[in-house]
Formats: structure tokens, sequence, C-alpha cells
């Protein structure tokens, strides 16, 4: 990966806002997905960054605009957990009460509008701070550095995560690093496999399940703020039951990925093959 790679990766973005299906949750989704893969990207070099620019004022830009998107992909997630929910459910109670919310999130107005001005705007800034950087400096020595930090990152969060489940904090760290990794690795293998197949289905794997843990909490969440009256408690209630037992068996399966995943071999594995 070179300083080349990240333009790219902002081109890419550049090329998602002015797609005629910009502004659509499709297209919403698949910019801010390159923008945590360019954060991720850069994180990698971040020591070698910090010599030339600073690292954190070009993070923050492209954290502020991958904000801007937050509200309307939490939107389309919710709706796509309730759907998902509903067939879960043979309850006709919770079903007819997650019909409702679903009704009442379709219909809602108070999603502002992507203020798309400000977001180039902040795309613009943070590829003026790329292009200043030395190429030759973002090479394979400095990105083992920049893995081996998101490694250890990922083996400490998943201590503090699995040692004490109830903590949702923990938890979220732990996905966003895993999050992390595996789009580093994304980026590294556009040119060579450096994980065996395996380990990468396994990670993979371990993402998404934390992932689904993450949208699961947050669905819960906006359910019992909608709670208006007696009937409504009761279906709560049975929901949020759900929503635990389902949410029990993720994280129990996510703490076994994490055991099965050997992290200290497959940073060495990568090393070796990117040498």
């Amino acid at each position: 990966m070179t300083a080349t790679t990240l333009t790219s990766l902002i081109q890419s973005i550049k090329v998602g806002i002015n797609s005629p299906a910009c502004g659509s949750a499709e297209s919403n989704h698949a910019i801010r997905v390159n923008l945590k893969r360019l954060r991720a990207s850069i994180r990698l070099f971040k020591p070698a960054i910090d010599e030339q620019i600073d690292f954190k004022a070009v993070d923050t830009l492209f954290k502020q605009a991958a904000d801007l998107l937050g509200p309307h992909r939490d939107h389309a997630v919710l709706l796509a957990s309730i759907e998902w929910l509903k067939k879960k459910s043979r309850n006709s109670m919770i079903v007819n009460q997650l019909s409702r919310i679903d009704q009442a999130l379709r219909q809602q107005t108070a999603l502002q509008p992507v203020k798309w001005r400000h977001f180039k705007s902040l795309i613009l800034s943070a590829q003026r701070q790329i292009k200043l950087l030395n190429a030759p400096l973002l090479n394979e020595k400095r990105m083992l550095g920049g893995l081996r930090d998101t490694v250890n990152k990922c083996k400490e969060y998943g201590n503090n995560a699995f040692g004490n489940s109830n903590d949702k904090t923990k938890l979220h760290q732990f996905r966003r690093w895993v999050k992390y990794f595996i789009y580093q690795l994304e980026s590294v293998t556009e040119q060579r496999g450096v994980l065996n197949k395996t380990s990468y289905k396994q990670l993979k794997t371990l993402g998404d399940l934390l992932g689904w843990a993450h949208d699961l909490e947050n669905l819960n969440k906006h359910i019992k703020k909608q709670t208006v009256d007696d009937t409504d408690e009761a279906a709560v209630i049975r929901i949020d039951k759900l929503i635990v037992e389902l949410n029990k068996r993720n994280i129990g399966s996510c703490k076994k990925y994490y055991k099965i995943l050997h992290w200290n071999r497959m940073f060495r594995e990568i090393s070796a093959n990117i040498r």
C-alpha cells in the first residue's frame, strides 16, 4: 500500500458522491464503508504519517464525514433488523408491535438530509493532507507495525469484552478493532494473499457476529423508547427478552471465534507473507 492507494480510496468516495444513486441507503452505506476502509488503512501508517502531517486531524476529518451519514445508515439498519426479528418470532404481540415501530420508522421525517457540500469539503481537506505524504515512508515495515498494533488492540479489547461480557462498551471497542483489522487485511490483500483462507473466514464471521450483536442492541434501545402505553410495554418486555436471548447466543459464538483465532500466529503468518 502507498499514498497512491490512499488517494484511490478517496477517489472511490468522490465517485460515490457524484453517482446518480447518491443519497440512497445503498449508496450512503457504500460511501460510509469506504470511509471506514480509508480510516483503517491510514492507521496502518500512523507513526509515519505523524512524522509528516497530523494523523489525528486527518482521521477526524474522515470521522466527521462518516458521522454525517450515520443517522441514515442507522435508520436503514433498524428497518432491516426489525424485519429479521419479525421472522424470528412467532408471537403475534411481538410481531404487531414490531410492525407498528416499522411503520413509524418508515414515516419518519426527522432525518436531516446529508449536507453533501460540507461532506465534500471535509473529504477535500483530508485529501490535500494525504497528498503531502512522502510515499517511500509508507513502506511494508511501517505497515507491519500498524498491523501489530491492531492485533494487540484486538487481543486487549477481546480479553476485556469476554472477561466481563456485561460491559457493552468493551464489546463495542472489540468490534471496532476487529473491523479495523478486517479492512486493513483487505487493503493489504489487494495484491497478495497474506492470511490463510480458514483464519480469514473465521475473522470475517467474528466481525459479522459482533456487528449483528451491536445492531440488535441498538434496536432494543430504540424499541424501548417507543413505549407509549401498557400494551406496548408488555410487548416491549417480550421483545427485550427475545433480543437478550438471541444476543446471548450471538456473544457466545463471538467468544468461541475469539478463542479459535490465534492472533499472534495470524500476525506471524501475515508478516512472513508480506516480507
